[in-house]
């Protein structure tokens, strides 16, 4: 049996490991491309063996910050199967979309945790809290 976890962006033909992996909104992420900010390579997947056990997914977003329209990167959604936790793989996956964020060419990426959990996952990844809803990210 192999174990390693492989981490790829979203390909064609993903969609049915990823929705039988975590229930969303099947026609909503069907169709989650209509919305020009995200892109496939915003879609983050860790696989062990054929098996989704993590995603992230990540988009685009603009904010005016010192009376200048700027791009950013927004964390939309991290999830890891509840046996696959404490193994790093949320880290990778916020590595990963990082990465890509940096790729783009945008100033930062910004999220809003959820639970305490997740709160503890993004400081770890290098985010700061800037607000009681939301915590950026400033890319170097």
């Amino acid at each position: 049996m192999h174990n390693t976890i492989i981490y790829r962006h979203w390909q064609p033909g993903d969609d049915n490991a990823v929705l039988a992996f975590r229930p969303v909104n099947e026609d909503w992420f069907r169709h989650k491309f209509d919305d020009e900010d995200l892109e496939p390579e915003g879609i983050r997947l860790a696989f062990l063996n054929k098996r989704v056990v993590g995603h992230v997914m990540g988009e685009r977003t603009t904010l005016c910050i010192e009376g200048k329209v700027q791009k950013f990167g927004e964390v939309m959604d991290v999830f890891v199967a509840p046996d696959m936790r404490r193994r790093g793989i949320a880290t990778r996956l916020m590595q990963e979309v990082h990465a890509y964020f940096e790729r783009k060419g945008y100033r930062g990426s910004l999220l809003a945790p959820d639970t305490e959990a997740s709160r503890r996952l993004y400081r770890k990844v290098g985010y700061q809290v800037r607000s009681k809803q939301n915590l950026i990210f400033r890319a170097q």
